[in-house]
């Protein structure tokens, strides 16, 4: 008996539909069988493709089985209904003698579902495809603007903040002078004055745009920096780690703007940042003991954060119960970006430079330095210039000058200077890699670090180092340098 739950139909030698079973007449369409019996079936069911297209007989697969006698099994086709619709189908065919004649048995399956399902998988594929740019598109807005703050700080430091330095030098060096009249110098003083504050607020711009720390030491320093202003005592728990860029950004304005609604809104008296890490991600909680309450609004800095965050796809939850205090949490993806560069933590040189500062070395003059001989290093042109000035009318040699801290080492090899005055931030390394990399190399001149920024330098890290002593460089007309250089 032939079964009337699988489709199948016969076709003779001649390719004309012999028998078709109920469960293919509904499956193509069609109100009975007397609507197939004798008619061609390539022509009545195979004759075009999904897209309309003709599918002549001469090209399809299964009438040449037909004719040769020939099974054939086709896992995905596509047959024509009687309203012209398409219905995908897979096809079992076997040779069959029908009539005295050898024809074909045919049976085949609906893949209505199967394709159905395929289209959603590729569908939910375009999706998740579409979603990870979309999300990946995020994060490099999020990461082009944190390099857009980046590169506006340095421009504030390398242009704005390094001329008003010049002009508190040149003013200092001005007011030293004897023949400067009383009037004049009080005129002088008070320039003086105006130019602090505008260090002062470029300063306090820089750090709101992006703070400087950040990008040299690390989140737990920039935290620290930050902590430092805080109206009531802030708990710091963070290690000393570097994360990447766009993560340190994001976990220290998160920081930033807790601990101003702290300072606004809580009522505090402690506070405490911790900031952990997992295989995953950068967990950051901070706490305090105020009044609680806090509420997110829709256009609040908290809300930006989490946006912020979420294009990173990390998460902010804020917890502020009434009278039980405000308790941020942060989970940050640790992403492939490379870890951010960390400048001040050198442990020692690089091997390629250490080689060389050990063959310079060995090459170098072995005549003790000429006492009171200074080596500048800075990367502003215009502060070399007023710095070699300054230190002359000091009484004090200056043998070279270098802009870089690769130079530097090689120019303190080759000059052996009894000093140098270094600015910590240059361009390739910072002056506490200069310090350490001579440390290394056995050559051991008096280092005073200088900068144009006010930073916070622990005499621990400057005896780790190897340098004397840090002084800003609006301060070095109005120290006494000989106990520090000479």
């Amino acid at each position: 008996m032939i079964s009337g739950q699988i489709p199948l139909w016969l076709v003779d030698g001649d390719d004309r539909v012999a028998f078709v079973n109920d469960a293919a007449v509904q499956l193509l369409g069609y109100d009975s069988d007397d609507e197939l019996i004798g008619r061609p079936s390539h022509d009545s069911v195979h004759y075009k493709h999904t897209d309309g297209s003709p599918y002549p007989a001469e090209d399809c697969p299964i009438t040449h089985a037909t004719l040769r006698g020939e099974p054939i099994r086709i896992e995905r086709d596509w047959w024509v209904r009687k309203d012209g619709s398409m219905v995908p189908i897979s096809i079992h065919c076997v040779p069959l003698e029908i009539d005295g004649r050898m024809g074909t048995a045919m049976t085949f399956h609906d893949q209505t579902v199967s394709v159905q399902v395929e289209d959603e998988r590729r569908r939910l594929e375009v999706e998740r495809a579409r979603l990870g740019e979309v999300h990946a598109s995020r994060a490099r807005i999020v990461e082009a603007a944190d390099e857009q703050r980046r590169r506006v700080v340095r421009d504030l430091h390398d242009g704005a903040q390094a001329m008003l330095v010049r002009v508190v030098l040149l003013l200092q060096l001005a007011r030293q002078a004897r023949e400067v009249p009383d009037e004049v110098r009080t005129e002088i003083d008070d320039a003086l004055d105006n130019a602090r504050s505008a260090i002062d607020a470029l300063r306090e711009l820089a750090r709101g745009i992006h703070p400087g720390t950040l990008t040299r030491r690390g989140l737990a320093a920039a935290v620290k920096h930050l902590t430092e202003r805080a109206p009531v005592p802030v708990t710091v728990e963070i290690a000393a780690d570097r994360y990447p860029a766009s993560v340190e950004s994001a976990a220290y304005f998160v920081v930033a703007e807790a601990l101003t609604n702290v300072a606004k809104y809580a009522g505090a008296s402690t506070a405490l940042v911790t900031a952990t890490r997992t295989s995953r991600h950068l967990v950051l909680d901070v706490d305090d003991d105020g009044i609680g309450g806090a509420a997110p609004s829709v256009d609040g800095g908290l809300s930006g954060l989490a946006d912020r965050l979420a294009a990173l796809d990390g998460t902010l939850a804020v917890s502020s119960p009434p009278g039980e205090g405000t308790h941020i949490h942060a989970a940050i993806p640790l992403s492939t970006e490379p870890a951010a560069a960390e400048p001040t933590r050198a442990d020692g040189p690089p091997g390629d430079l250490a080689a060389r500062v050990v063959r310079a070395s060995a090459r170098a003059n072995p005549l003790l330095a000429t006492p009171g001989s200074v080596l500048v290093v800075d990367d502003d042109a215009e502060f070399r210039v007023h710095a070699v000035r300054l230190l002359r009318s000091r009484g004090y040699k200056v043998v070279g000058e270098a802009s870089d801290a690769a130079s530097a080492v090689d120019a303190a090899i080759s000059l052996r200077p009894s000093a140098m005055l270094v600015d910590v931030n240059l361009p390739d390394r910072d002056g506490y890699w200069v310090a350490e990399a001579l440390r290394e190399s056995g050559i051991r001149p008096r280092i005073l670090l200088t900068s144009s920024e006010m930073i916070d330098v622990s005499p621990a890290r400057l005896d780790s180092c190897g340098a004397v002593a840090f002084v800003p460089k609006t301060e070095l007309v109005t120290i006494d340098l000989t106990g520090l250089l000479r």
